[in-house]
């Protein structure tokens, strides 16, 4: 998947991270032919970060009403997530959960970085992983920790992620690739 993005940035503020996002899904491509063809050669765009693999739970209410309001388009919706970096998906270490919102074409991101903060996802049931990230991530948020504590985890998800700036600076492109997708069920 290709994610390209335009945004002006000032963290900690709730509207700061306003951006434009768009997603573009190439099947059936090298990936190293979309990085020299469309990327470098065609529009420019230079590598700015060493790959890495970025892993994700998301996190959802009973119904999975983020789940179907994504799904349907609905204009203002929002996700929750807790995302880290690592090439072994089961070790949690300096995670940040994110809130992100969209409002039509434009998203939002909120994020709190939990620095010194370990876990291992090795034979924890989702309820347990819930139980752990409350306790010890939010208690600093009552106001996060209860919208939090109705909410489970639903996907874990993990893929590697390379990052690519226009000449002018103005535009990122992410490419993922290598995606794997998990029921925390199981």
């Amino acid at each position: 998947m290709v994610k390209a993005a335009s945004s002006k940035k000032k963290e900690g503020t709730i509207g700061a991270n306003f951006r434009f996002e768009r997603k573009f899904i190439y099947e059936n491509s090298d990936l190293e032919d979309v990085i020299e063809g469309v990327l470098t050669n065609s529009f420019g765009f230079k590598e700015i970060f060493n790959r890495r693999k970025v892993n994700n739970i998301y996190f959802d209410d009973n119904n999975y009403s983020f789940y179907h309001q994504n799904v349907s388009g609905t204009g203002t919706r929002e996700k929750f997530r807790l995302r880290w970096d690592g090439d072994d998906f089961t070790k949690i270490k300096n995670p940040i959960f994110e809130i992100k919102k969209k409002y039509g074409e434009v998203g939002d991101k909120i994020s709190f970085k939990i620095n010194d903060y370990a876990l291992s996802l090795k034979g924890l049931s989702k309820d347990e992983v819930s139980a752990l990230l409350s306790k010890q991530i939010l208690n600093s948020n009552e106001g996060l920790k209860t919208k939090f504590n109705q909410l489970q985890p639903t996907l874990y998800s993990s893929y590697e992620r390379k990052y690519y700036l226009s000449f002018c600076g103005k535009y990122r492109i992410t490419l993922d690739f290598n995606q794997e997708f998990f029921d925390p069920n199981y």
